[in-house]
């Protein structure tokens, strides 16, 4: 009698209208992928945890209940499992608040994980040491679920005012000493090219041409009649002069 007394409650409220019935988990859509960077110098890089500079925090709220509450950091890799939300299953209304954390999240090493949540990943337990500080909400939304319709249960992740994750620092080259086989040859100093002395003009006599040589050789000489002439007026004047 008293198991009947106990159960009729039970199975009543059950069957009430508006009862809500065990929580259903329900994937965030839309958050950000953040994949594992790599610091430190080229010859000794350290693998280190992706996610957000500053995580999100995301409250749901049944009048002034908190009804769930998380840290969201951003996924690892595209096939990790989503971020998820737990929600009754009934015919409700709440309050959703997206608000980012004030404190920067330092990366964490990345260790043997891969960030699957599927094959134990560690998600919640980075979220346990992270401290987010006073959180700014910068978006509002409503969510009204309905009974036996897990899509009324979905949420999109909205971006947050400061969106960027982690990236990987540009690794840094080792100084390495002079003369050390892998250093690199020092500069020399290519001297500036210095005008040469001006080449020695030699100067070619000119050679006269055939021709000009054929003129200078024939250049007009007393005719023979003219130098007879001549020597025919010497001799009268010699016969001319009268003997003493």
């Amino acid at each position: 009698m008293l198991t009947a007394v106990v159960a009729l409650p039970l199975v009543a409220a059950l069957a009430a209208p508006g009862c809500s019935g065990p929580p259903v988990p329900t994937p965030i859509d839309g958050e950000p992928v953040c994949h594992d960077v790599e610091v430190g110098a080229a010859n000794a890089r350290t693998k280190m945890r992706g996610g957000l500079k500053f995580p999100v925090s995301l409250t749901i709220k049944q009048g002034k209940t908190v009804v769930f509450k998380t840290t969201l950091q951003g996924l690892r890799t595209e096939g990790e499992r989503k971020s998820q939300i737990l929600l009754p299953d009934g015919n409700e209304e709440y309050a959703v608040e997206w608000a980012q954390c004030e404190n920067e999240q330092a990366p964490r090493p990345a260790g043997g994980g891969d960030g699957n949540k599927k094959k134990g990943g560690d998600r919640g337990g980075e979220a346990a040491h992270y401290e987010c500080g006073n959180a700014a909400v910068y978006k509002t939304d409503s969510l009204a679920t309905k009974k036996h319709d897990p899509a009324s249960h979905a949420l999109k992740f909205p971006a947050p005012p400061k969106a960027e994750c982690w990236a990987s620092e540009a690794p840094a080259t080792p100084a390495m000493p002079s003369g050390s086989p892998g250093a690199p040859a020092a500069p020399t100093t290519t001297p500036s090219a210095t005008p040469s002395a001006s080449p020695s003009v030699t100067t070619t006599p000119e050679v006269p041409s055939p021709s000009a040589s054929s003129s200078a050789g024939l250049a007009p000489s007393a005719s023979p009649k003219a130098s007879g002439s001549a020597a025919a007026g010497s001799a009268s004047a010699t016969a001319a002069s009268p003997r003493r």
